[in-house]
Order: C-alpha cells, then sequence, then structure tokens
C-alpha cells in the first residue's frame, strides 16, 4: 500500500523573512546614505546663494549711499529694500544659515568688505561653501578677495567694495 503525504505550503518560512528583512536593511541604509548628501548639497548651494545675495546687496547699497559706514547689518539691507524680507531672521536682526547659525558681521573697510558666517556645518561642507563662492568671484580683483574657512568653520567672505 502506498500512502502519499501531501506537502502544504503555509505561510514563510524563517530563511524568506530573514532573506527579505536584509534586502529592506540594505535598501533603508542606501537611501538615508542618498539623503544625507543631497540634503548636505542643498544646504551648501543654499549658503552660497546667500553669500551672493548679501554680496550684491551690500554692493548695492555701497554704492547708492555713498557713505563711508564700517558695518552693514542684514536688517538694514532689508528695511533699505536690497534684501527681501524673507533674509530677516526671528530676531529681524540677522538671518539664519542653513545649519542654524547666524552671520556674525558684515564689516566695510575702505576697499574691501567682509562677510563673516560662524558654524558652518562641519569643515568639509564649511570648505565647499567656500570654493563654490570663491568661483564666483572676480579672478582679476586684486584686493585680497576670497572665502576661506577657519579652524572652526567659520566662514570668512571678503570682496571688493
Amino acid at each position: 500500500m502506498k500512502v502519499k503525504f501531501k506537502k502544504r505550503m503555509l505561510g514563510i518560512g524563517l530563511l524568506e523573512l530573514m532573506l527579505s528583512l536584509a534586502i529592506i536593511a540594505v535598501l533603508l541604509i542606501m537611501a538615508t546614505r542618498y539623503y544625507s548628501s543631497a540634503s548636505d548639497a542643498q544646504k551648501i548651494q543654499s549658503a552660497v546663494d546667500m553669500v551672493n545675495a548679501i554680496k550684491a546687496a551690500s554692493a548695492n547699497a555701497l554704492s547708492g549711499t555713498g557713505t563711508d559706514t564700517t558695518l552693514l547689518t542684514i536688517k538694514e539691507l532689508v528695511s533699505q529694500g536690497y534684501l527681501p524680507q524673507s533674509f530677516q531672521g526671528s530676531t529681524a536682526l540677522s538671518t539664519v544659515t542653513p545649519w542654524g547659525s547666524s552671520i556674525a558681521t558684515i564689516t566695510v573697510g575702505s576697499q574691501i568688505v567682509t562677510l563673516v558666517l560662524n558654524n558652518m556645518g562641519t569643515n568639509d561642507t564649511c570648505s565647499a561653501v567656500a570654493q563654490k563662492v570663491s568661483a564666483t568671484m572676480d579672478s582679476l580683483s586684486t584686493l585680497g578677495t576670497g572665502a576661506d574657512c577657519g579652524s572652526t568653520s567659520t566662514l570668512t567672505v571678503t570682496f571688493p567694495r
């Protein structure tokens, strides 16, 4: 007499479950790394755009008034219409960088303007912002213009007046 056993497939086995969890974990790790690098790239570009806007606004303010001021503020540039209202921070005294810190100072010298931004993320992101800002500057200028990061991720941008 032959006895036939029917093999039933009910549910999934442990091997299938572990394999699908491993695939999901790999996909989550890849997505997290992509999001982190995309977020950093967006912050870097936002900081470069902010520096370029402030550079243009201060150049317009200084050429329009002809005053010999030694300190400009974001509040003054916004109130005079050189920067949009979106540049005013919650304190209405400064604007906030993409890393959450404020712009320290905009100092006006006799020939150059210096812009200091504190806490620009990591040293790598600060260097990336400095490199992109320097690439947009006039290479023919001999006034010591450029962008540089200090040891504490402080970006200092100097440009002609």
